[in-house]
């Protein structure tokens, strides 16, 4: 899909004619095939539909609870300055009465929505969107901490402790209470994490 070897001539091109960089240098030799590769694996969902991660297991237990993958690491592109951001969410959520989700495809779901030029904001409401398409839970929630490149290294320089918090609530989560045992969870786990 992508062409490696453009992407690498027009990185050359880049760093070498707009910056000034002598690019053959021990240093920044391969830089360019570097570049290329980095932003082929951040951009790797560009052009591809969401897979199809419908594998969903008997409610035998019939367990009604929530359920929550939590610190699941992600990195993303900010579509604004292409810089990388990243950090982790919590993917939480109440099967319906018949299925449960299979554990892995809610990350899966997350890398999937990641991987392409993304707004924070709209990368939560992907994924919770696609959860509640895909295994009709009672409700979906996903909550997002990330550190941005784009502020911590440029412009307003933030502190390195400085990120952003998002959240998308679908179904039952949409109710003040459900919220809250949610963000419960969530507190308790990053205590537990020690993030």
């Amino acid at each position: 899909m992508f062409d490696l070897m453009l992407a690498e001539k027009l990185i050359a091109s880049l760093l070498h004619d707009a910056y000034g960089l002598d690019i053959n240098t021990p240093g920044l030799k391969d830089t360019p095939k570097r570049m290329a590769k980095m932003y082929s694996e951040l951009l790797a969902s560009v052009h591809k539909p969401a897979p199809d991660l419908k594998v969903s297991f008997p409610n035998d237990c019939e367990y009604t609870g929530i359920v929550m993958s939590d610190c699941l690491q992600f990195w993303s592109l900010c579509e604004h300055h292409f810089s990388p951001f990243g950090g982790f969410a919590w993917i939480i959520y109440i099967p319906c009465d018949e299925r449960i989700a299979g554990l892995s495809k809610l990350e899966r779901i997350l890398r999937f929505f990641s991987k392409k030029p993304q707004l924070q904001e709209r990368l939560a409401k992907e994924v919770a969107d696609y959860i509640m398409e895909t295994f009709t839970p009672k409700g979906a929630m996903v909550y997002m901490r990330a550190k941005h490149g784009c502020t911590q290294c440029r412009g307003v320089l933030s502190s390195n402790r400085s990120g952003m918090t998002t959240s998308a609530v679908r179904g039952v989560f949409e109710q003040h209470e459900m919220e809250l045992k949610a963000l419960e969870m969530i507190k308790i786990s990053l205590s537990i994490e020690g993030l």
